[in-house]
C-alpha cells in the first residue's frame, strides 16, 4: 500500500522522488500491455484533514490543494503517474462542507490557477464524493480525473476506557 512510484523505463530510473509517495497506492496489472509503461498502472490516494485554521502555520484547507491535489500535477511528486485516475480524501474535521469548499477553490485558484472548480451538489451526508476533471501540465496523461472523498467527523464520539 504504502511505496514510492517505481520507474517504468531507464529515464526514470534517476532523479529524487524515491521519497516522495502518496498515503495509499493501489496497482492495476495489464498482463496484456503493449509497452512497459502500461503494464502496471498505480492508482494513488492522498489523504488531508479539512477544517478551520488551527494555527498560522498550519491550514489544512490550503494543505489540501498545495500538498495535496497540487501533488497529483507536480514533476516532484508524479501522483497519479500513467494512471487515468486518482483520489483525495479529506477529513472534515471541523466547519461546513460548503464553507470548507469554498476555501478550497479559493486556494486553487491562488495555487493551481489552470484547475477547475470542485464541483458538487453538498448534501448533508457524512461521506461526500466530488469530481474534478484536470488537465495536467506536468504529469502524463494530460487528461485525468480526480476524486474527491470527503467524510465528516466533526460529531464523532470516541470511546475513552
Amino acid at each position: 500500500w504504502e511505496r514510492p512510484i517505481p520507474p517504468a523505463t531507464e529515464a526514470e530510473l534517476t532523479g529524487g522522488k524515491k521519497r516522495k509517495r502518496p498515503d495509499f497506492t493501489c496497482n492495476i496489472l495489464d498482463r496484456y500491455a503493449v509497452c512497459t509503461e502500461e503494464f502496471e498502472i498505480m492508482f494513488h490516494i492522498e489523504c488531508k484533514c479539512l477544517g478551520a485554521l488551527r494555527s498560522p502555520s498550519w491550514n489544512f484547507n490550503q494543505n489540501y490543494v498545495e500538498k495535496g491535489i497540487k501533488r497529483f500535477d507536480c514533476t516532484a511528486h508524479e501522483y497519479g503517474k500513467r494512471a487515468v485516475s486518482g483520489m483525495m480524501v479529506g477529513y472534515i474535521i471541523s466547519m461546513a462542507p460548503a464553507e470548507i469548499l469554498d476555501e478550497v477553490n479559493s486556494y486553487q485558484t491562488r495555487h493551481c490557477s489552470h484547475n477547475p472548480a470542485i464541483e458538487c451538489e453538498l448534501v448533508e451526508e457524512k461521506v461526500g464524493q466530488y469530481r474534478q476533471q484536470l488537465t495536467r501540465k506536468n504529469t502524463q496523461p494530460e487528461v485525468f480525473k480526480l476524486t474527491h472523498l470527503w467524510v465528516d467527523l466533526t460529531n464523532i464520539q470516541t470511546c475513552v476506557s
